[in-house]
């Protein structure tokens, strides 16, 4: 058993800090069903989000699905926003590994590598 944050399917509340089993999830006071919400945590801030201003942003059509890559994540949607787009932040790397994986593309900030060898060793003591 460990603590879990947790939020109703049916009326939306928010339960922080609930001894969860994995097998059985308990139902919230309502009576609705609970998921786990992982990005509501306060002990793990890495795990929960990524810091608004380092967050990687794209313009998708809602309709076509049509995606655009702004240059930079605090730029307003100007063109894209009379077109039909709509402003998305990616705003955990759960939410971003899928944004990648279901698109194709890697996210060079989160996985840069210099390629000079150094990146994987660790300095001694």
């Amino acid at each position: 058993m460990v603590l879990h944050d947790l939020s109703c399917i049916r009326c939306g509340a928010e339960l922080r800090d609930v001894v969860v089993d994995a097998q059985n999830l308990p139902k919230c006071p309502c009576g609705g069903p609970t998921e786990i919400r992982y990005d509501l945590s306060d002990r793990h801030p890495t795990m929960a989000s990524v810091h608004p201003k380092e967050r990687a942003v794209v313009f998708r059509h809602p309709v076509t699905g049509k995606i655009a890559y702004p240059a930079r994540n605090d730029a307003p949607l100007g063109r894209y926003g009379e077109r039909g787009f709509e402003r998305v932040e990616l705003d955990s790397l759960h939410k971003l590994d899928t944004f990648c994986r279901e698109t194709g593309t890697v996210n060079e900030k989160a996985h840069f590598s210099s390629g000079n060898g150094m990146d994987d060793q660790v300095p001694e003591d």
